[in-house]
């Protein structure tokens, strides 16, 4: 099977959300970026029902079309998407020395709703739900839908509301993760914040293990002022 790999960050904390607006946030991402020699241009930005999308970083922002959150509920329009497109031959060399692989990709989502990780193909991990989503006031199973932000075709992830359409708070999974053939199996089953570095077919010899510069990682977690869990996605 041909596999594709993204490196993720994810915020430990699940009740985390950004206090800053989405101009400042992706200034911060990009600038940060920038310091550990991986340039890259903001070419799109999801939020509320826009999707904004610009060529290079001296373009202004035209909005596109964005059918695929028609219809969706109120609680995940809150969601945000911000992607990053790396300049040619960007490797991840600073994070991992030696490393040569391309970082063909980079974004964050971000948002008030329950992010669930799956393995589409059932080629690399099972995953064994031992409690489900559920309302804490109705009582109601709460059903995952796949995630218009990052679909599951593409990315192999779904996304639950955290709030239930009775107003009522919804209690997160539990989520666990049984490997396939030795495979490493992400580290992490639930989040709500995570930047993702995507190598495509171009996987770097530590996927799904923590990158060798943990400097990388402190400075991120200064910019959340949050800790980090890394985790290794296939797709």
């Amino acid at each position: 099977m041909s596999a594709e790999y993204q490196h993720c960050f994810a915020i430990a904390d699940i009740d985390w959300l950004p206090s800053q607006d989405i101009d400042s946030f992706e200034s911060s991402i990009t600038t940060f970026l920038s310091h550990w020699n991986i340039e890259a241009v903001s070419v799109e930005r999801r939020f509320d029902n826009k999707r904004l999308c610009r060529v290079a970083a001296d373009s202004e922002w035209e909005e596109r079309n964005q059918k695929i959150r028609t219809g969706l509920s109120s609680e995940l329009q809150k969601e945000w998407r911000l992607d990053w497109s790396p300049a040619d031959d960007t490797i991840c060399a600073e994070l991992n020395p030696g490393s040569e692989n391309n970082i063909q990709w980079i974004s964050l989502q971000s948002g008030p709703n329950f992010k669930i990780i799956e393995d589409q193909s059932g080629s690399f991990f099972n995953q064994i739900e031992n409690k489900s989503f559920q309302c804490t006031a109705c009582g109601l199973a709460i059903e995952q839908l796949d995630d218009p932000w990052f679909p599951r075709l593409l990315n192999g992830t779904t996304i639950c509301q955290s709030v239930c359409n009775c107003g009522g708070k919804v209690n997160s999974a539990s989520i666990n993760f049984e490997p396939l053939d030795e495979v490493t199996t992400p580290k992490l089953s639930i989040w709500k914040t995570a930047l993702f570095l995507d190598f495509g077919k171009d996987i770097p010899a530590f996927a799904c293990q923590p990158i060798a510069n943990r400097q990388f990682v402190s400075e991120l977690e200064n910019i959340f002022s949050a800790p980090i869990i890394e985790y290794g996605n296939w797709y």
